[in-house]
């Protein structure tokens, strides 16, 4: 009975040889792009909301990406949770998960060598998988691209550290505008500075004042760099598939409403607060009601938009596109979002991000979420004393309506802060030599 349960562990771990093998061959093309880049570029899928001829597009890192491209920098895009049927990216990003998945099986087989070795001779020895796999993993990423510094959208602790002990600098990329304290959790102060990115890139004052307190502290460089995104769509240097094409003219006025994920029983600050999950009534009831004055462009969030968990989500907002002939969604969430703001007259929002980019289009927002009255009351706050944001419960239906018809247009926000370019940062810490 012992040699049949033997021979069975046997089995399982020559069947778990065989894939690991299978793996190695299959991703070692993957791997060997690593090869000598001066910076890499790591982000989330999600993180690639907009499209260029059907590639995935990072508003934040393919800009920057393309500077120092053009400078002739060796580059190369990471991307976590890309599709396993191939997504196509605009700067040909290697998937994360592949990486993970080539080094994990790597990393196994040079832990059990003497496992196999023991199969063939009686010489028993036991070697267990350490916690140790994501530090191995991300020092080798290192050695192998032999990469000066590594541009993130929410940067690993532990790549923070091992990076740290190379010498290779973390540049985080901030992923919205307007952050307050408290500090999202992987900013936190309490973080010992080897857990912290380097360099902070900020897009906006509000951010770069918050993260100069980690600043201060020595903890990390905080700048503020031109926002290169708006930039283009401000100069009119787009694609022509990010020209908006929605018609707008029939309509007295035309209003952006920002949807966004939490609401449906899956962000405890939310719980509870719309019936349906998705949207309040009160804005039901005004699309209603202004059918042939206003057109409403209803943008989802990009993880509504892509991840199946919100199917249900995106079948609500099609049957009331369907329902309603003043409501326009598909178009308004895939286009980016400058495009989308630059024919709207006005935004509105439960709690999103995006009002800050309303204000840098000289649109006012209508913000409604009771939680701006409790854990969330630091947000807008410079936006609402400079007019470019109105905070109003998102039940007082006749509230809503007169800010629907009393906003208009106005200056677009500007920074105070001098901003400078990315150029100017890594020549500031010796990544670019000075020309």
């Amino acid at each position: 009975m012992n040699l049949i349960v033997l021979l069975d562990k046997e089995m399982i771990f020559l069947r778990k040889f065989a894939v690991a093998l299978y793996h190695l061959i299959r991703f070692y093309p993957i791997w060997s792009k690593l090869n000598k880049k001066n910076f890499l570029f790591l982000c989330h899928v999600t993180d690639m909301g907009e499209t260029v001829n059907g590639e995935l597009y990072s508003k934040l890192l393919d800009p920057i990406f393309e500077q120092l491209k053009n400078r002739d920098h060796s580059c190369l895009h990471i991307t976590r949770d890309l599709s396993s049927n191939g997504d196509k990216t605009f700067n040909n990003s290697i998937s994360y998960n592949q990486l993970r998945l080539f080094y994990s099986e790597w990393w196994w087989l040079k832990r059990n060598f003497f496992k196999i070795y023991n199969f063939i001779l009686p010489i028993r020895n036991n070697h267990t998988i350490s916690d140790d796999l994501d530090r191995d993993f991300y020092n080798s990423i290192i050695t192998k691209s032999k990469v000066q510094a590594i541009f993130c959208i929410s940067a690993f602790s532990k790549l923070c550290e091992i990076s740290t002990l190379r010498g290779v600098k973390i540049i985080e990329v901030l992923h919205g505008i307007g952050y307050t304290l408290p500090l999202p959790p992987n900013f936190d102060e309490s973080l010992p500075k080897e857990q912290l990115p380097d360099i902070i890139l900020s897009f906006d004052d509000v951010s770069t004042k918050t993260f100069s307190k980690l600043s201060e502290k020595n903890k990390l460089m905080a700048r503020q760099i031109e926002n290169y995104w708006y930039k283009m769509f401000r100069e009119g240097r787009i694609p022509e598939e990010w020209k908006s094409s929605i018609d707008t003219k029939q309509y007295k006025k035309t209003i952006l409403y920002s949807l966004q994920w939490g609401y449906d029983h899956d962000h405890e600050h939310f719980e509870g607060i719309l019936d349906n999950g998705i949207m309040p009534d009160s804005i039901l009831e005004l699309i209603k009601r202004t059918e042939n004055d206003i057109l409403w462009l209803l943008r989802l969030h990009p993880i509504q938009l892509r991840s199946n968990k919100y199917e249900s989500h995106r079948l609500f907002i099609k049957e009331l596109t369907e329902k309603r002939s003043n409501v326009e969604y598909q178009l308004s969430s895939t286009l980016p979002l400058p495009s989308v703001l630059q024919i709207a007259d006005l935004h509105i929002s439960m709690i999103s991000m995006t009002t800050y980019d309303a204000a840098y289009f000289g649109l006012k927002s209508l913000i409604m979420c009771p939680s701006l009255d409790t854990i969330y009351s630091s947000m807008f706050l410079d936006l609402q004393s400079r007019g470019y944001a109105k905070k109003v419960n998102y039940k007082e239906i006749d509230e809503i309506l007169k800010f629907i018809n009393e906003a208009n247009k106005i200056e677009p926000l500007k920074n105070e802060n001098q901003q400078v370019s990315i150029i100017d940062v890594l020549k500031e810490v010796d990544l670019i030599k000075t020309d």
